[in-house]
């Protein structure tokens, strides 16, 4: 599994449900600000509603 570093605020829903979709990915979150998922070099911001789509995009071309 790649480096997975995660940006969040406390208090943050989004922050949290992003944590929680990449725990069970088995990936790990480290946190700062306010939601930002790095997957190697690639910054993804938003929601969880707006990140989900990209992370699984990013994490399944990761797996081939």
């Amino acid at each position: 599994m790649p480096g997975v570093t995660v940006y969040t605020v406390p208090n943050c829903s989004s922050c949290a449900e992003i944590k929680r979709f990449l725990t069970k990915r088995q990936a790990q979150a480290n946190v700062h600000i306010a939601p930002v998922t790095m997957i190697d070099e690639q910054a993804f911001y938003g929601t969880i509603e707006v990140q989900r789509p990209l992370l699984e995009a990013a994490l399944r071309a990761l797996e081939t």
